[in-house]
């Protein structure tokens, strides 16, 4: 009688960037290897509605692994424990009391692996800087590796993660065989809409960030939203696909579009990868939107107000401060009407030249995409490089179960 096969068990956090991230590796790792059963595991029922409503995303993990709710998460682990082998969740910072290490202490064997929450990136540099341990920054050593999209992202994360436990594996999502698979599930869609904006000159997609007190003021919002939309209904023979942040509200977002012939615009959900083969261009506040579109080969416009705070933010010549989006190259950078009008400019006059310029800059940050699956798998099959994993103590897993016990009753609490 064969044994049971191991699991790997994939945990959405909080963002469907995570599902957009993790999907291309769940779906190679399903088409490629046949010796793990692929568990998920959302921690919100919101979230999960929200994959279920977008509906690509939500087919394709239906398709390739089992998906189960935090409410079911007890009985799992008790019929299951034994057989997980790895753990994958976002690097969302990770203490001995996150729930995530909970499951870890219970799967006794299992491996806890980090992994982006987007396609985002963290530095503009892949020249490693000088390593100096700082034990206050560091998350605890309750997982056993990080996967990175780029080398560039490995000097931010060393701030918090180990570097003997850090893994340049690259994008997935951004490899000619995860937009082939997209393609072919969204071709119906794609030409049903191209139907109706064919007879536009243009197409652009408006991919947008709602306040928020640390990036960007409500004013700042507000004058952004009511620019754009000027420029926007000053072109002539242009549709524009409109795309909020998930936690955006869509009332509050669609009050801004009443200048705009309703003929002229769509409010919309779409993936990126989708929403990048409907449109010419984007013009996109702060957001990894901007290199999942490139990914497709199509050219960028970044639009926002950089006043706010963040560390990710850098400083131009003039030192005003910008995205590393902006200082790699890989988008035309607009921040008023002003500047706006003249990235839209450039963009209609010479849109080839913009693309080629911006694709050449996005293959030296994002390389050899293509074989990012196998490096997964020898990744897996040759271990995270971590120590091998101690008993852990009987008052630590009863302490587990407990946490996991609560959690499972709540539904949705806990990380």
């Amino acid at each position: 009688m064969n044994s049971p096969k191991k699991i790997i068990l994939v945990i959405i956090h909080s963002s469907l960037g995570e599902l957009n991230w993790i999907l291309p590796f769940i779906s190679y790792l399903k088409e490629n290897q046949d010796n793990y059963d692929i568990v998920t595991l959302f921690f919100s029922d919101k979230l999960l509605e929200s994959a279920r409503n977008e509906g690509m995303l939500y087919k394709m993990l239906d398709q390739n692994s089992r998906v189960i709710r935090k409410r079911q998460l007890l009985g799992f682990l008790l019929g299951n424990s034994s057989r997980i082998a790895y753990i994958f969740k976002d690097f969302w910072p990770i203490t001995s009391k996150s729930l995530a290490a909970s499951i870890r202490s219970i799967s006794s064997s299992a491996q806890l692996i980090l992994y982006p929450h987007a396609y985002a990136l963290y530095s503009v540099s892949n020249k490693l800087s000088p390593y100096i341990h700082n034990s206050k920054k560091h998350d605890e050593l309750v997982y056993d590796g990080l996967v990175l999209n780029s080398a560039y992202d490995i000097n931010y994360w060393s701030e918090r993660i180990a570097h003997d436990r850090i893994k340049v594996l690259g994008p997935l999502g951004y490899s000619a065989w995860w937009q082939r698979i997209v393609a072919m599930e969204t071709q119906d869609l794609v030409d049903a809409e191209r139907k109706f904006t064919g007879k536009f000159d243009q197409v652009i997609a408006f991919i947008l960030r709602g306040p928020n007190g640390q990036y960007l003021s409500e004013e700042d919002y507000q004058r952004l939203m009511a620019e754009a939309i000027t420029e926007f209904a000053n072109m002539s023979n242009t549709f524009i696909y409109v795309k909020p942040h998930p936690r955006q509200d869509i009332s509050e977002v669609e009050k801004y579009l009443d200048s705009l012939p309703k003929n002229r615009f769509k409010v919309v959900d779409y993936n990126t990868f989708v929403l990048g083969r409907m449109t010419d261009f984007s013009v996109s506040f702060w957001s990894s939107a901007i290199t999942d579109f490139l990914a497709i080969g199509t050219p960028t416009i970044e639009y926002f107000s950089f006043n706010g705070s963040c560390s990710l933010w850098l400083r131009t010549r003039d030192n005003a401060q910008t995205s590393f989006f902006d200082k790699l190259g890989l988008t035309l950078q607009a921040r008023d009407k002003n500047s706006l009008r003249a990235a839209l400019k450039k963009m209609n006059d010479n849109i080839d030249e913009v693309r080629t310029e911006q694709l050449n800059n996005f293959s030296e940050v994002f390389e050899n995409s293509e074989e990012v699956g196998e490096k997964m798998i020898q990744y897996l099959q040759q271990g995270t490089g971590s120590k091998k994993r101690s008993r852990v103590p009987m008052a630590t897993l009863l302490k587990s179960y407990l946490h996991v016990f609560f959690a499972s009753l709540k539904g949705t609490a806990g990380r």
